[in-house]
């Protein structure tokens, strides 16, 4: 009879398969096996001892057209479709093992028998009548398939394995057979935990653990350990060793606790589970006891400057008592000391025209930390030198590149844009302190290191969005390059900074693989062969040609119709895609009459011509016949090259797992496309796009999986580089905005199948109490064609959002879920709560300190409406506070993610669940946790005027 097996695809080394369990190899991969050609024994083969098998030997594999080595079937072909195998294995003691492994390379089909019994069945003969195998398989790897129930199928001493191979068809091109099997020995002992680092104690910095276990260990959970009831940021490691990493731990007393749902175990078959002593795991005290010091100071010490009258300095801590008394400028002091925490610190002073200037400081300074105990700064002195004569350099940029698809890779084996500067003067040229940026209103906005260029010699920086500054190293900006213009200048390292060379007042649009550079006249050219690092070279041309025209609009379609792609420029040729790849000059088809378009389709098309740069690729959606379940809402296009989807680099791949990836490494460009059933205008636009959503989605996403597992929320990026910098399009109907720079496209993780309106409902009711809300519509998504059901197409909760808002700078505190920080740092954050949840509020004096730090009003409606609406998953998690970094300003709190409001019952995620929609009020349920937003509320509710 058939026996309970399972099997698992696996791709592997011999000499690291059973690394991580206990193991007997039983017999090897191409090993010695009694074979028949064809199906007629004249024995019972499947008990026959080995030994006494009239058959001849021959070692695996049993291959012909595939694979190497073995035994070749030479006739096999148009002869027969079968091969039967059969060889002994001893075992000691059947009880040692829990399981078996049987790993099979195997074209096309088998059944596998041990000591009669049958075990294992892959694509075995529909009935007893064919000899041909049921489905084709290709071999070339190994599959795992595990064997139960060993008690009813193996024999203390000789054993008798069985192998029937089958073909698919007579005329088959290949066939193979080998097979290897092996006991998973029987492991009862679970993991301990053997060491942890640091050891429990004081320290002075804490952000991350390491656990070291007594062998190999599964199921690491970022939820498997928590800070003072915080989860980590990450988690990396292998085998016996894990690190959890914290945000940087405020000063105090840390209890370090394993999470209530670990499932820590081996790889035992079964799996043992890591039961810990006790929850709390260890104990910590983070004190302070280091002195303050300064990280950076501009322009930097004994330079040699035009003109001097303020210097910008940067603490590696925040720091207090800092004012103009505490610092001299050739023995006077300065006009005043600007600043806060660690920094900026400006100190201006009257301009110095020349000569020799001495920075040194007051014996009497003031200058602490914010330690409970606060330790003085240890001052230290330095000078410059003022001449108006002084010529910083002759530093250029010579070359760039804003769309690299191909050309050089970083270190990272990844095409990123570049920029090279040259140095055009005689002598080498050191760029401490020197910057580039993309915006001229951030002329600082990356600074170089120490690193020299030699006289008539270049440098490549990658505009990647990296920001690396290792020397030594490939240097990195923290800005990527605009592919539809923009900006780049160099600035020297004074204060202000003064612009040294820049591309023209802005440079024009760009294309994939062209650089754009100075000619030997010095003009700006397109090059097709860009030269980083060396002379720029011929082949130069300014001529852009315009996107092909399309005879008819993205949109619903009824009935199918030809499509007519034109340009009005001569000698053109028009090249289009169906594949969702970008056409190039030689990717696509060559357009030469009408496209039909029979069914859902999306043509990408640009032309091109020798001599002038190809045009912009234009992208159309045409959606036929399809379900009113789609066009009963607007439909919202995106469109992307498979690989930015799948394979190594693909955002959506799970082998390897890219869904947890994140930050600028992990956006890929897409079209995104909006229409509507009635023709209303919609747009199309170049973007990037990510994924997004928290750490327990992204390491759970599964394609073929059911949704939630398989529905992805995305978020756009609407950059230079792609094509426009904002989408200019009224998105939300009723919000007075049409500028933006992101797009949040929820799925609904926890709303995916209800009708998708709690969250947009919550944030609404939120704006309706008079408050900052993000704005969300309903679409349907299509991705690459294919429907992936509605989405929520949300504004995100940012510096943009926040400056829509309430106005400002560009300069903002963001804080999220646990404490983690979305903008600017969390110095003024940790400040707040320790006013707040650390103070007695009952005494007027500190409840009025902590009302000048939050908008109060805001507070309470914002926790009157999560009650009201019964937020599930929160306080802890799924929210946003936000406050601008300037003096007086004050925390505001915002609804984010509210998806498992209004009670969870009948949702089914992990499990059904049913929660009581009255768990949550003001004295008990979430607000009663040990939460950061439940402490807050806590310590204000002690205040009675709070009450009120």
């Amino acid at each position: 009879m058939n026996r309970l097996y399972f099997k698992i695809i696996v791709f592997f080394a011999t000499t690291s398969l059973f690394s991580l369990v206990h193991a007997e190899v039983l017999f090897e991969r191409g090993s010695t096996w009694k074979y028949l050609k064809g199906s007629r024994s004249s024995v019972d083969w499947l008990t026959t001892d080995f030994d006494n098998l009239d058959w001849p030997n021959g070692d695996a594999p049993f291959r012909y057209g595939d694979g190497k080595g073995g035994t070749l079937m030479k006739d096999m072909p148009r002869r027969y479709s079968t091969v039967s195998l059969c060889r002994n294995f001893e075992i000691q003691d059947v009880s040692q093992y829990s399981v078996l492994e049987l790993l099979v390379n195997y074209d096309d089909g088998f059944i596998v028998w041990i000591n009669g019994e049958r075990v294992v069945v892959e694509n075995a003969p529909s009935n007893s009548l064919s000899q041909l195998a049921s489905n084709s398989h290709e071999s070339g790897q190994f599959e795992k398939f595990e064997i139960g129930k060993l008690d009813s199928i193996l024999q203390n001493g000789k054993n008798i394995i069985s192998i029937q191979a089958f073909n698919l068809s007579l005329s088959s091109s290949d066939f193979l057979i080998d097979a290897e099997l092996v006991g998973i020995i029987n492991d009862n002992e679970p993991p301990i935990l053997t060491s942890l680092t640091p050891q429990p104690g004081r320290m002075q910095k804490l952000n991350s653990v390491t656990l070291q276990f007594s062998e190999p260990v599964r199921n690491i959970n970022l939820r498997d350990l928590r800070l003072n009831g915080k989860l980590p940021k990450s988690f990396e490691g292998k085998n016996h060793s894990w690190t959890f990493n914290f945000s940087d731990a405020d000063f105090g007393d840390f209890v370090l606790s394993w999470g209530e749902d670990q499932e820590i175990a081996d790889f035992g078959r079964p799996p043992n589970k890591f039961l810990p002593e006790s929850n709390e795991l260890a104990r910590y005290k983070v004190v302070d006891d280091l002195a303050p010091e300064l990280i950076d100071i501009f322009p930097r010490p004994e330079a040699i400057v035009r003109e001097l009258k303020r210097i910008r300095l940067y603490f590696n801590e925040p720091v207090l008592g800092f004012d103009k008394s505490d610092i001299l400028i050739n023995g006077q002091e300065p006009n005043q000391v600007i600043g806060f925490a660690d920094g900026p610190w400006d100190v201006e002073f009257k301009k110095i025209k020349r000569g020799p200037v001495a920075i040194t400081w007051s014996s009497k300074t003031d200058i602490v930390d914010q330690a409970a105990n606060p330790n003085s700064f240890p001052s230290r002195d330095w000078s410059y030198t003022v001449n108006p004569d002084h010529w910083p350099g002759v530093i250029v940029i010579n070359e760039f590149m804003a769309s690299n698809q191909s050309n050089i890779r970083d270190e990272d084996d990844q095409a990123v844009d570049w920029i090279e500067l040259k140095n055009i003067g005689r002598n080498p040229f050191n760029l401490s302190g020197w910057s580039i940026t993309d915006d001229k209103a951030r002329p600082g906005k990356w600074v170089f290191p120490d690193i020299k260029i030699e006289p008539n010699s270049f440098l490549v920086v990658f505009a990647s969005g990296k920001n690396r500054r290792i020397v030594g190293e490939p240097l990195h900006t923290n800005f990527k390059l605009g592919i539809s213009g923009g900006y780049i200048g160099v600035f020297s390292p004074e204060l202000p900074r003064k612009i040294i060379h820049k591309v023209l007042p802005k440079y024009p649009e760009q294309r994939s693989n062209i650089s754009y550079g100075l000619s030997e006249t010095d003009q700006w050219l397109y090059f097709i062969k860009p030269t980083p690092g060396a002379i720029n070279g011929t082949g130069s041309f300014k001529r852009i040609l315009n996107k092909p025209k399309f005879s008819q609009q993205r949109g619903f379609f009824v009935e199918p119709f030809d499509l007519i792609l034109s340009t009005k420029e001569d000698q053109v040729e028009i090249r289009f895609t169906t594949d969702y790849s970008l056409p190039t000059s030689t990717n696509g088809q060559l357009y030469s009459k009408p496209i039909p378009i029979n069914d859902t389709t999306i043509i990408r098309a640009g032309a091109f011509r020798r001599g002038s740069w190809s045009s912009k690729v234009s992208t159309h959606t045409f959606v036929l016949d399809d379900s009113k379940a789609v066009s009963s809402l607007p439909v919202f296009s995106l469109v992307t090259d498979k690989k930015n989807l799948w394979g190594e680099t693909g955002i959506l791949e799970i082998d390897p797992r890219n869904t947890n990836k994140r930050g600028i490494a992990w956006e890929r460009p897409v079209s995104s496309e909006l229409f509507f059933q009635d023709d209303s205008d919609g747009f199309q636009v170049e973007s990037g796009f990510r994924l997004q959503g928290g750490d327990f989605i992204r390491g759970r996403h599964t394609p073929y999986k059911p949704v939630p597992w398989s529905k992805y929320s995305f978020r756009l990026y609407f950059r230079g580089k792609y094509g426009e910098s904002r989408l200019n399009y009224p998105l939300f109907p009723d919000l007075p905005i049409d500028e933006f720079e992101h797009v949040v496209l929820r799925a609904g993780m926890n709303d995916s199948i209800n009708p998708f309106i709690c969250d947009e409902l919550c944030r609404r009711l939120f704006r309706d109490l008079g408050h900052a809300s993000s704005r969300g519509v309903l679409v349907n998504l299509l991705l690459n064609g294919k429907t992936q059901a509605y989405y929520n197409p949300t504004e995100r909760i940012d510096i943009n959002f926040m400056r829509s808002r309430h106005g400002g700078g560009s300069e903002w505190d963001l804080i999220a879920q646990f404490g983690e920080v979305r903008e600017g740092d969390d110095t003024e954050w940790n400040r707040f709560k320790n006013l707040t949840m650390n103070r007695d509020l009952t005494i007027p004096t500190n409840f009025k300190n902590a009302c000048e730090l939050i908008d109060l009003d805001n507070f309470i409606d914002y926790i009157i409406l999560c009650i009201y609406v019964d937020m599930d998953d929160w306080p802890y998690n799924n929210w946003r506070a936000g406050r601008e970094r300037r003096g007086g300003a004050k925390w505001r709190f915002y609804l984010w993610d509210a998806e498992r409001s209004f009670g969870t019952d009948g949702k089914q995620m992990l499990g059904r669940q049913r929660r009581v929609v009255t768990s949550n009020n003001l004295t008990q349920g979430a607000l009663a946790s040990r939460a950061d937003i439940a402490r807050i509320f806590q310590s204000f509710s002690a205040n009675s005027d709070f009450r009120l």
